[in-house]
């Protein structure tokens, strides 16, 4: 099992629907299986990729990765012993049993794909990475009009900024003087409310 560090203090926040329950019974199994430690989640954005292969000190957190069935890095748990003594073998074991429910709780592309599901005839969707990235959405095909630096996603990550919730737009599909038809492009801020996450009209 591959650990990181984090620096001591302080421990990030706990991520986007940490008061759920289902979230808090897996954290409460979690307090019963290490009652010697703390434990925290802390979220990763979409596409992360942690690099850090140095061993922690004692003065650290230990980061264990949260790692989706598909492969995606989601989160960490981050495990402090009260005594400095680390987890024995067994409790490793144990805790492997619970990592995969903690990855699927704080999945941020849970929240994308409740915003995918209220918008119809949905045929391909990307995800708009804060660093302009754009991240394939499990389960939507790609298209050749969404990636890292194209003017569609240019124009989404305006618009969403001043529409805030989401926008909706149309936009050609062939080359400039050639157009072959137009699609409707609809991005939303999946921050917001899921009750929120309606195609929008801005």
């Amino acid at each position: 099992m591959h650990l990181d560090p984090l620096p001591p203090d302080p421990l990030p926040p706990d991520p986007p629907g940490a008061g759920s329950g289902r979230l808090q019974s897996v954290l409460a199994l979690l307090q019963h299986l290490l009652p010697a430690h703390t434990a925290r989640v802390a979220q990763v954005p979409p596409g992360h990729r942690c690099t850090d292969d140095r061993s922690p000190r004692d003065d650290e957190p230990t980061r264990v990765p949260l790692v989706t069935g598909d492969g995606r890095e989601v989160g960490h748990l981050l495990l402090r012993a009260r005594d400095g003594r680390p987890p024995g073998p067994g409790r490793w074991q144990l805790l492997g049993q619970v990592l995969p429910l903690l990855a699927e709780e704080v999945d941020p592309m849970r929240a994308v794909l409740d915003a995918v599901r209220r918008v119809p005839d949905v045929v391909a969707g990307a995800v708009l990475a804060p660093d302009g990235g754009c991240l394939e959405i499990p389960g939507l095909e790609p298209h050749p009009l969404l990636h890292a630096g194209s003017p569609v996603a240019a124009a989404a990550s305006e618009r969403i900024g001043v529409c805030r919730l989401g926008t909706s737009f149309l936009w050609p599909t062939g080359a400039r003087g050639a157009a072959l038809g137009h699609v409707r492009v609809t991005a939303l801020d999946t921050g917001a409310p899921a009750a929120d996450h309606r195609p929008p009209s801005c």
